[in-house]
């Protein structure tokens, strides 16, 4: 097994220069498991909410990615899928 922390990653990269918009998000809260190994086929459910300068959850669009090959991501829904390799171990 090898660390995996790409996905959590890729979410928090690519949101990592939000700035204040219209919508008023300014900030990503990404809750991923602390700890989990992914096998062939195993998957768990990644979660996020934008925030707004107060901190409250906000109805902004979530889209999800990583450049990890060896899991697949639902870009809607945060799903993740182990899809190759000896086991994939996320925190």
């Amino acid at each position: 097994m090898r660390p995996w922390l790409p996905l959590a990653c890729a979410a928090a990269l690519a949101c990592s220069n939000i700035t204040a918009d219209d919508s008023g998000v300014i900030a990503l809260d990404v809750q991923v498991p602390a700890r989990l190994e992914l096998e062939v086929g195993d998957t768990i459910q990644l979660a996020a909410r934008a925030l707004d300068r107060n901190g409250d959850p906000t109805d902004a669009t979530i889209t999800w990615q990583t450049p990890d090959t060896t899991v697949t991501v639902d870009a809607v829904t945060g799903r993740a899928t182990g899809r190759a390799g000896d086991g994939t171990t996320v925190g």
